[in-house]
């Protein structure tokens, strides 16, 4: 019946559908392959990526033509092509002609770290980008070193129409080629900017700089050794009108940079990214919050002199941004006292405090307050934040009902089974859930199962009567952990629905190096939407649970496993049970074995998505197995082998080889 289905029909029913499941459509038939290729289910998605010389030439200089990529027709579909660490010349391998049936449709075209063509060469292809909406240039040392790129006027003049439709321009990583006259010639091409990005590119602002390179005699910014903020400034006024988001991470801002760039006449912008920029103090951020009145996103990430002055100037800041900011990025700041300032924000949907350096019950306590942010916020980032106490969480948490994304990473103390139950209660949106590394979660905050208290000597003999309590730390551990799992199993017998239920939505889930075992994958992980999990280092889960985990979770599209205790019967089960699978990291799991390796590709289905596996250190691989399983499955791209060869070494020689001591250091003698 389906397979009947006009064309049209089929791609507007297939706009429903996520990619990873658009994907498994386009292998139905021919028909559905078709409806898959429609230009509007990709249009400004699909991205033609080449990630250095060798994936480069395998796609393009196919001997058959036929098979090239070239010639194939999902060419009709890429909108973004991206060429990073690719030196081979474009031209050399294809030329010009063969190019033009893509070029044609391309909307985004990045160039990081490579050197595929010449000055001139770069120009022809930008010529040909007729429909080019954005234009990223990074790191473009061999194009930039010379200064002579775009230096006749005619090249400069054909341009302005043809990169008349960029909006988005990506100068990042260019110091020092890049300078005023380089970036004149650039920008001259390009008047209708919406989005500007120089993140990481020096700009220089000192009175000095001024004085050398530009004399009173010198009436423009065209200097062919320097670039200055003056000059940055001047082509910002020139396409202020239009202009939405500008970005200067780690680029070198000056103290009244933001002044200056926050009064320039019909400039009304609604996202800035001034992250690691030092010199930016709360006073500069406040004038420029005043005067850019639709702001809606601001980075200051590692800004050291925000919030470092008087407790006028923050609650001033914070007034400031009120108004109209709805994206907050604050990592690595500092701040003695922030008292309830963050209760004024009442529009803020993303906020990442992590790594910040203030109480955080000051954060809480102010969201709790905040009636319209417990509405409105989406995405909460907490990594490194130091959650001391959970009481304020505690209280917060059931306001957090819009939430989506949560991150907790490194949340120390704060960060308790009891917390971890209350998201999991009240937080039904959820998408994705980071607690890594937080070492004070057990299967108890997972499985709703309350973990017993041992703090008190008295209930620990009594639980124990035969036992002679000696009271020492690691004992009072071991009995705690002794009668959680007899809890949880207990439990276990009598419950069928998964304790996580509140999570129906969660497609990501971190969990690294965090004390849980077998039983939370076998009783808490039931869902119908996960897509990537991370147990790494989870040294208390084993073939039983990962086993668990694959058969309850048959979508999920990545799985990261590094240093846990799996073997190579349980990574051929995982990969028979999840036809979804494209990254595998078993990154050290020494139990995974060479003759579990070579059976892979036959659990593999004919239909694998596999692209991405990593067995660095696994040291019972070897290397020419790894070549067998690249052959037999051909969705593989790329295989971590790491620490290999030196295991073939280490395998031809007994297990009982000795290696001579090193030298003993010379008696120390003194002066």
């Amino acid at each position: 019946m389906f397979s009947k289905l006009p064309l049209e029909i089929l791609g507007q029913i297939f706009s429903y559908v996520p990619l990873s499941d658009r994907l498994q459509c386009n292998r139905v038939c021919k028909h559905w392959h078709w409806a898959f290729l429609d230009p509007t289910l990709h249009d400004d998605k699909t991205m033609l990526k080449f990630e250095d010389d060798e994936d480069f030439l395998a796609c393009i200089s196919n001997d058959d033509a036929s098979n090239s990529l070239l010639e194939s027709e999902i060419t009709t579909a890429v909108r973004h092509l991206k060429l990073q660490k690719v030196s081979v010349n474009i031209f050399s391998v294809r030329p010009l002609v063969d190019w033009l049936s893509i070029l044609a449709n391309i909307k985004h075209l990045t160039l990081s770290e490579a050197s595929i063509v010449s000055e001139s060469e770069l120009v022809v292809l930008l010529k040909n980008l007729k429909n080019l909406n954005g234009l990223v240039i990074n790191n473009a040392r061999d194009v930039f070193i010379s200064g002579g790129f775009l230096s006749l006027e005619k090249d400069r003049e054909e341009l302005k129409d043809t990169l008349s439709k960029v909006t988005l321009l990506d100068l990042s990583y260019n110091s020092p080629y890049l300078t005023d006259q380089l970036f004149n010639r650039i920008t001259g091409c390009m008047p209708n900017i919406m989005h500007f990005v120089l993140d990481n590119t020096k700009i220089l602002s000192h009175s000095g700089i001024y004085k050398k390179h530009y004399p009173a005699s010198v009436a423009e910014f065209d200097s062919p050794s320097v670039l200055t903020w003056q000059n940055v400034i001047r082509y910002l006024i020139e396409i202020a009108p239009h202009l939405q988001t500008v970005s200067f991470c780690n680029s070198g801002i000056p103290s009244t940079g933001l002044k200056n760039l926050g009064r320039i006449q019909d400039l009304c912008l609604e996202e800035i990214n001034g992250s690691k920029c030092l010199d930016i103090s709360t006073e500069s951020l406040i004038d420029f919050c005043r005067h850019q009145c639709n702001l809606t996103k601001l980075k200051i990430d590692g800004c050291r002199r925000i919030l470092a002055d008087n407790s006028d100037l923050r609650l001033a800041l914070f007034e400031t941004m009120s108004k109209s900011v709805k994206v907050l990025s604050m990592k690595g700041l500092s701040c003695p006292r922030l008292e309830d300032s963050f209760q004024l924000m009442d529009k803020l949907a993303f906020l990442d405090a992590s790594e910040c350096d203030f109480p955080s019950s000051h954060l809480f306590n102010g969201l709790h307050q905040n009636n319209q942010a417990k509405k409105s916020l989406k995405t909460l980032k907490l990594n490194s934040f130091g959650i001391s106490s959970s009481e304020s969480f505690l209280r917060l948490i059931p306001d957090l009902q819009a939430l989506t994304t949560l991150e907790l990473r490194n949340g120390h103390e704060g960060v308790t089974d009891a917390v971890v139950q209350s998201i999991i209660k009240h937080c039904h949106n959820l998408n994705e859930l980071n607690l890594s590394n937080c070492g004070q979660l057990t299967d108890s905050a997972f499985t709703q199962v309350n973990a017993p208290s041992f703090n008190d000597k008295q209930s620990q003999q009594k639980g124990s009567p035969s036992k002679i309590f000696l009271g020492s730390r690691a004992e009072a551990e071991l009995l705690s952990e002794i009668k959680r799992i007899q809890d949880i199993n207990s439990a276990s017998s009598t419950t069928t629905l998964s304790p996580m239920i509140g999570l129906r939505k969660i497609k990501r889930i971190e969990l690294e190096n965090v004390r849980i075992t077998d039983v939370t994958l076998k009783l808490a992980f039931q869902f119908d939407d996960l897509r990537h999990v991370n147990l790494s280092l989870c040294k208390s889960i084993g073939d039983e649970g990962f086993r668990y985990l694959a058969d309850q979770n048959p979508h999920i599209e990545v799985l990261i496993a590094k240093q846990c205790n799996l073997r190579g019967e349980t990574v051929l089960h995982i990969a028979e049970k999840c036809p979804r699978l494209r990254r595998l990291d078993v990154e050290a799991c020494l139990s995974i074995t060479d003759d579990s390796i070579q059976k892979l590709p036959r659990f593999c289905r004919q239909e694998a998505n596999l692209q991405f596996i990593d067995l660095s250190f696994c040291r019972k691989v070897r290397t020419a197995t790894i070549e067998n399983v690249l052959y037999e499955i051909p969705s593989l791209r790329h295989v971590g082998m790491r620490g290999l060869a030196l295991a073939e070494l280490l395998d031809d020689e007994s297990e009982n080889t000795t290696f001579p001591s090193p030298p003993k250091p010379p008696p120390f003698q003194p002066m």
